[in-house]
């Protein structure tokens, strides 16, 4: 055993120390052990820390009270035998695979047939998820940017701050398992690869090799690595809402991969989203809307060409094209069939229960001029006389104010007003739906799909609720 004290005397060791640390060289004659050749002091190694104090600790001794102190160590190794670890690629995104391996080697040899195992520890769930999805009052966010006013932080460290406030923890916890990593041949290289990469974050990779070297002289190496597995959007899980006005609307992008993973930055700080038109201008600051979603307004002509949005993130196109509802050519909804309010979390709390609301043109109405359908509430509306006839993917829109958070609602035609199609479900914006195997459509009914209601008015940061506006319209 090599201690503080018989290091000092010892030929081949070096001890070096201060205040704050404590440092042993060893050098090669010590390994080799010169003066017994046949018993050289190679393999395993163990460090044993001792904490072995003395004396008063304030007025009660030291055998009274559990002393302890914090520590780190490193070891630097120079040795023929050497463990490379890499990855197969450099970048990753949520559901890629990641590919591991080690290179076992002695003087550039490959070392076979040794056991070397894989302990990988991936984070349970998403910072930004939670910080995107837990809402907090405008009174909790009002608070939070009077106390860091003069502070240098973000918009998601101010909405962090807020959750703070409003007592939300984010549980930090991780998932480790252990695999083994094969080797192929017996080239001294074993792999491994991670599929459950669904959660973004930093993955952390601890290799544990234990073996033999062809001289029969045992070894273990350790090694730590890491990386970061990024949110990749993607266009097919890329939400755009759009709140139509007179010439102008109000593009709302909600960039997610196929796991719902958010994006979270500050455009004021860092703008890395991108809106670009092919017709119009996009006017004003992005804004960072605390859910994952980021606004921006589009000021165009209705009368000229429809405008198509394209979305690109960190240079990258997300959404290539996306057009905009022909609000000028639009036949709207004049008629209510039916509308069956929905759940509400106490009576009279849902004071947007007119289904007129829903009529018309919703481009020129106020900002409180909506119907709200409720938990499971349905709206059935029609255009009086006429027939809405199938002509190709966008014969029906449903238009949506944004909100809080979003609804996800299910969209039906009938051609008699008595057996109903299902068109398709939005999870909760403006979208269009395309008649499908029927030929013509007399109604339009929307379900609210999500059963959620409103139980906490304070507890939100938009006043507009589920299906604002949700007038339908023929094209």
């Amino acid at each position: 055993m090599i201690t503080e004290q018989s290091a000092l005397g010892t030929p081949g060791i070096f001890f070096r120390t201060d205040a704050f640390h404590r440092m042993f060289i060893v050098d090669d004659t010590f390994l080799r052990n010169t003066a017994a050749p046949t018993k050289p002091r190679y393999g395993a190694w163990t460090l044993i820390i001792d904490y072995t104090g003395g004396g008063q600790v304030g007025v009660i001794s030291s055998h009274q009270v559990q002393i302890s102190e914090e520590y780190q160590y490193e070891v630097i190794t120079q040795s023929r035998l050497k463990m490379k670890v890499q990855f197969d690629k450099t970048v990753y995104g949520t559901g890629d695979r990641i590919g591991i391996s080690a290179a076992l080697t002695l003087d550039g040899k490959g070392i076979p047939n040794a056991s070397v195992m894989l302990e990988v520890t991936a984070p349970g769930q998403s910072a930004h998820n939670f910080i995107a999805r837990t809402a907090v009052s405008a009174g909790l966010l009002e608070r939070a940017h009077g106390v860091l006013a003069k502070e240098d932080v973000t918009a998601i460290g101010i909405k962090s701050f807020a959750l703070g406030l409003k007592g939300a923890k984010f549980n930090d916890f991780t998932n480790t398992r252990t695999i083994k990593m094969n080797e192929s041949g017996n080239t001294g290289v074993y792999t491994a690869s991670i599929d459950a990469t669904s959660v973004p974050g930093n993955y952390e990779f601890y290799v544990v090799a234990v073996g033999l070297t062809s001289g029969g002289v045992a070894f273990r190496r350790e090694q730590r690595v890491s990386e970061r597995v990024d949110v990749l959007p993607h266009a097919n899980f890329t939400l755009i809402d759009v709140l139509y006005q007179t010439n102008r609307a109000i593009v709302r992008v909600f960039p997610s991969d196929r796991f719902g993973n958010v994006i979270l930055f500050d455009p004021a700080f860092n703008p890395r989203i991108v809106l670009q038109t092919s017709n119009g201008e996009f006017t004003g600051p992005m804004t960072f809307n605390g859910d994952g979603s980021y606004t921006r307004t589009l000021a165009y002509s209705a009368s000229i060409a429809n405008p198509v949005i394209r979305v690109l993130i960190d240079g990258a196109v997300v959404v290539p094209s996306f057009p905009l509802a022909p609000v000028a050519h639009l036949v709207w909804v004049n008629e209510v069939s039916n509308f069956t309010p929905g759940n509400e979390a106490k009576p009279g709390i849902n004071t947007h229960n007119k289904p007129d609301a829903a009529l018309g043109d919703p481009s020129p109405k106020g900002a409180d001029v909506f119907v709200s359908l409720g938990g499971r509430g349905s709206l059935t509306v029609d255009v009086k006389g006429s027939m809405i006839v199938n002509q190709g993917p966008a014969d029906v829109t449903v238009f949506v104010a944004p909100d809080e958070s979003l609804r996800s609602y299910l969209v039906e035609a009938s051609p008699d007003g008595t057996s109903w199609t299902a068109l398709g479900t939005s999870l909760g914006v403006t979208q269009s739906f395309g008649l499908g195997k029927l030929a013509t459509a007399k109604a339009i009914r929307i379900t609210d799909q999500s059963g959620r209601i409103r139980d906490k008015p304070e507890c939100v940061d938009h006043s507009r609720r589920q299906y604002s506006r949700s007038g339908c319209a023929e094209s």
